[in-house]
């Protein structure tokens, strides 16, 4: 394992010396209290470790980029199958993360955290819903919720009109994207069943069946 240059960010795991977290993302860590980097620190096997700096390999876009409306790809997502268009997949970026997601009457997301990315909630269309811990917020149009990365959050749907929000995360959890070819550990962001639904859609089936 190699760590350099720590730059002062660190997220909010303890996770075991050998995790598969601290393989692909690390740059510095603080080991049993110590902060370490430089090449090859010595880790226990029964030593905790903390995450310092995890934006090894992560580069500026140049220039710029402008994203029209005909540019964005519409696919359902994987678990929860709520249609969602990516903005910066054709950007390359590797900073910053933007995806809108409209969310169909009596629907919901998958129930999450991040292991360092802050995301935030912005709503366009409809009234947004979201849990956050174990609060549930109403989010008018144009309001927005900034979420830290600790903290189990779901946007569902409980009215009877399609709800847009456009998310907006960062630092980037490269590890995570598609195409990754890190062995995370899922439970670092699905730590309970992410298909879940909040007591409002008690009485609701999603996703659908088939």
């Amino acid at each position: 394992m190699s760590f350099k240059d720590v730059r002062g960010r660190r997220d909010d795991f303890v996770y075991p010396a050998t995790h598969a977290a601290l393989q692909p993302c690390a740059s510095a860590c603080i080991v049993n209290g110590r902060t370490m980097h430089g090449s090859s620190p010595e880790i226990g096997e029964g030593s905790l470790v903390r995450l310092v700096c995890n934006d090894r390999g992560m580069k500026s876009i140049q220039g710029y980029y402008l994203i029209r409306l005909e540019d964005l790809h519409w696919r359902p997502s994987n678990l929860m199958k709520i249609p969602n268009a990516d903005y910066l997949e054709r950007t390359g970026s590797e900073n910053i993360g933007a995806r809108l997601w409209r969310l169909p009457p009596k629907s919901a997301n998958t129930l999450h955290k991040h292991i360092r990315s802050e995301e935030f909630y912005f709503v366009l269309e409809g009234t947004g819903r979201i849990r956050v811990g174990d609060e549930t917020l109403t989010v008018p149009r144009y309001g927005g919720v900034l979420v830290g990365p600790e903290q189990l959050r779901q946007v569902f749907n409980d009215t009877d009109d399609e709800v847009l929000w456009l998310i907006v995360g960062a630092p980037e959890e490269l590890e995570f994207l598609q195409g990754s070819k890190s062995k995370m550990d899922l439970s670092l962001i699905y730590p309970v069943d992410p298909k879940q639904l909040p007591n409002e859609l008690a009485d609701v089936q999603w996703p659908p069946k088939g």
